[in-house]
């Protein structure tokens, strides 16, 4: 069973894997486009003459605005290999993507979702059209990057301390692909804090919240020592090459520019605005239209009915994917420190991963109460008619006929397991209590009963 499981698991993962490729297929066909690709690629001296740049430039890439010298250095390696082919560097955003996806799954199922369900997740982020831009457009490089090493480096967290320092050399990584992988850090805590683990191993009751604040400042302390420097970095290039100070966003309330930017980008999550690539509204001061502001209440009361209606380490993984997608947001929400290019599809790439693991937990929830409806009735009765047909073949008088009937031995084990169980009605949990309800049973009426004489 465990190895069906496990060939079950995989088939999935290289389905969606697969799905995702197909859809990146048109991209191979692709061109350069002026927009961002000569500054990163086609005509950066750091690729094209790397010897007549000095190590500084190659460390910090101040022309760009932040340290990215991991992405800078993959177009180099391209460009010494394969020259300036296009279809070679669509195919390799295409790759990047599709191990994103399979990284999102692999999050969905060590969060604790069921397969189907971390494949809807995964396949919700990988196939959204706002992901088209960061997909197809080779200077969307170093948001793949950024999330690819940045998702290994959180599932590594919550490994042995080992792996926990491979995650913090991973998170590094990922900070100089593109430093808005910050959120990252955020996440590793709540991770820690959103798994199943065992209930032996769980703080008191008295001493949780203390236990939890100091776990969460242990684990997050090694992040920040990283973080710290870069952003500075970050932060610093970014207000010398003026995409953190501009006439038309000073001009007006940062708030009122950030709310803006907010709805349109929860309009592309939502699919009510059609992806482009423009940085500006079409006026200025925007209009601020009703539909950018319906579209940000309508994604927060979708992510708060999803955490609602979910119950137990389902509310946690809805609860874990909406912290996700606002942490992810919040470097490019302008709320920070004002930002030139405001709006850009690119800005709900690692969001939209947030927003699936909450649709996750939700679509988790109604296939579990679907088969809760019909099976788990007749899951119940079938485990405890063989419990008691297996205690009458191993001795005809441990269940006395006056004992009690099978609906009232179907209720006893029910509760018993479901206490244990948890609300999320985990169906193998289920059946190993289930079966030592049963057995319990047996070993109380074959006390009572006695030897006979």
């Amino acid at each position: 069973m465990a190895l069906e499981r496990r060939r079950a698991l995989l088939l999935t993962l290289l389905l969606t894997c697969l799905l995702t490729l197909v859809a990146c297929v048109p991209s191979l066909g692709f061109d350069f486009v002026e927009w961002d690709d000569p500054l990163h690629l086609t005509r950066n001296p750091l690729v094209l003459e790397p010897a007549s740049m000095s190590l500084r430039e190659h460390l910090l890439t101040p022309a760009l605005g932040y340290p990215i010298p991991l992405t800078i250095f993959s177009y180099r390696v391209e460009h010494m290999l394969f020259g300036m082919t296009p279809w070679i560097f669509h195919a390799t955003n295409a790759l990047l993507h599709t191990l994103v996806t399979a990284l999102a799954f692999m999050l969905g199922r060590r969060l604790g979702l069921s397969t189907l369900a971390a494949a809807t997740a995964a396949l919700f982020f990988a196939l959204h059209p706002a992901n088209a831009e960061t997909m197809s457009w080779v200077s969307g490089r170093k948001d793949l990057l950024a999330a690819s090493f940045g998702l290994t480096a959180l599932l590594c967290s919550l490994g042995t301390v080992r792996t926990r320092v491979l995650s913090v050399f991973l998170y590094a990584c990922a900070l100089l692909c593109k430093p808005a992988a910050a959120p990252i850090a955020a996440l590793v805590p709540l991770l820690y804090l959103s798994i199943e683990r065992d209930p032996s191993t769980r703080p008191s009751a008295r001493s949780s919240l203390a236990a939890q604040a100091k776990q969460a400042a242990l684990r997050i302390a090694p992040y920040l020592v990283v973080l710290l420097p870069i952003a500075y970095l970050g932060i610093v290039g970014q207000a010398a090459v003026g995409a953190t100070s501009d006439e038309k966003v000073t001009s007006i309330s940062p708030v009122l520019a950030a709310l803006y930017a907010a709805g349109h980008h929860a309009g592309l999550m939502l699919g009510w605005v059609e992806p482009t690539v423009k940085y500006f509204p079409s006026e200025w001061p925007p209009l601020h239209p009703g539909q950018t502001d319906a579209a940000l209440v309508v994604l927060v009361i979708s992510f708060g009915s999803a955490i609602f209606v979910c119950r137990g380490a389902l509310r946690r993984i809805a609860l874990f994917g909406a912290a996700f997608a606002l942490l992810a947001y919040l470097p490019s929400s302008s709320l920070l420190f004002p930002l030139t290019r405001y709006l850009a599809d690119a800005y709900v790439y690692l969001p939209l991963m947030g927003f699936g693991l909450v649709l996750g937990a939700r679509a988790d929830r109604g296939t579990s109460r679907a088969g809760d409806g019909v099976r788990t009735e007749l899951r119940d009765v079938v485990f405890a008619f063989q419990g008691r047909l297996g205690a009458l073949v191993a001795r005809k008088d441990a269940l006395p006929r006056s004992g009690p009937h099978l609906p009232q031995l179907v209720q006893r084990g029910r509760h018993a397991a479901g206490a244990r169980a948890g609300s999320r009605g985990d169906r193998h949990l289920h059946r190993s209590l289930w079966r030592q309800a049963v057995r319990q049973e047996q070993e109380r009426r074959a006390h009572r009963a006695g030897p006979r004489g």
